[in-house]
């Protein structure tokens, strides 16, 4: 791999993964012809969310380098059904060569994004076969491919793969908290929590007046919108938004995440708008008069949804 960097340089164990997530998505190592990084610590879950996170900044749709977390790629990235990703994590299970044969079938399709992602979250469990696999892949890597290697530890990876990666060491707490939100916040999230439930229920959104008390000004639009997204963003990501809405079987969750992408859509075009003045909440009444009812709403033919 070109471009040598010293894993010195990322090897900060007290530093919030936060910060090196957006050193790691800075323009210097995304001009690089490819990427291998060993993500180690104790806490799984915060590594491979890490990892994804990592693959939504290079590959959002809106602010590339930094992730809006709701158009399109990223919330396929937090669902890992991106195209440009290639996830396996198995716990308990010898990380065998047929997978690294996965990965070589993967980088050889037609790239359509600037960078591809494959991230394995249990590398310490690889097999000696899959590790001389994957070196022959690290040796000639296609243009644009990041590699993302999830382990407990350093030494449970093979020194071969450790010798041509950058390390990410995330020590116990280093995640960052979720801030408590403050009265008018948590008011702000009740609303955009009951606004999408009446617009993904109801069968005409337009009629009912429950929406117009959480956005009767200008104002209040403009605050809840944001809102919104965020709901929709976290709710993708962490499935409850499926359990929330009752959306139980698998064509509800279709329907569900079809409504979903329509909402996002619309919203994202309504924040566009207002750069061009346009009255948000003439906008935002707009916005609910377009949506279709969930009975009318059917997924298009051959679209795929996670």
């Amino acid at each position: 791999m070109s471009g040598e960097i010293s894993s010195d340089r990322l090897h900060q164990p007290k530093s919030s993964a936060a910060k090196w997530l957006e050193r790691l998505a800075s323009p210097e190592l995304r001009l690089r012809d490819s990427l291998s990084l060993l993500f180690l610590g104790p806490d799984q879950v915060e590594k491979e969310q890490s990892a994804l996170k990592l693959a939504q900044n290079y590959l959002c749709e809106t602010t590339p380098g930094q992730s809006c977390g709701y158009c399109g790629s990223c919330l396929r990235i937090a669902a890992k059904a991106h195209e440009a990703l290639f996830f396996h994590s198995e716990p308990g299970q010898i990380l065998k060569v047929e997978e690294i044969h996965g990965v070589q079938r993967f980088l050889s399709l037609q790239k359509t994004t600037s960078h591809r992602f494959v991230i394995f979250g249990h590398a310490e469990k690889m097999s000696l076969a899959a590790g001389n696999a994957l070196l022959k892949i690290f040796e000639e890597p296609p243009p644009g491919t990041v590699f993302v290697l999830i382990s407990p530890a350093r030494a449970s990876v093979p020194t071969t793969i450790q010798s041509r990666s950058l390390s990410l060491q995330f020590a116990a707490g280093t995640s960052v908290a979720t801030p408590e939100l403050s009265p008018e916040e948590s008011e702000l999230r009740d609303d955009a929590k009951t606004l999408l439930e009446i617009l993904v229920t109801a069968k005409n959104p337009l009629a009912e007046e429950a929406w117009r008390q959480r956005a009767k000004s200008k104002d209040q639009v403009l605050q809840v919108l944001p809102q919104l997204l965020k709901v929709i963003r976290t709710g993708v990501e962490s499935g409850e938004i499926f359990q929330d809405l009752q959306a139980k079987t698998l064509p509800d969750r279709l329907r569900l995440r079809y409504n979903l992408d329509q909402i996002l859509q619309r919203v994202l075009r309504l924040q566009l708008d207002q750069s061009f003045h346009r009255d948000p909440l003439l906008g935002f009444e707009a916005l609910i008069a377009t949506l279709q009812s969930p009975d009318k709403a059917k997924t298009p033919r051959g679209r795929t949804h996670s």
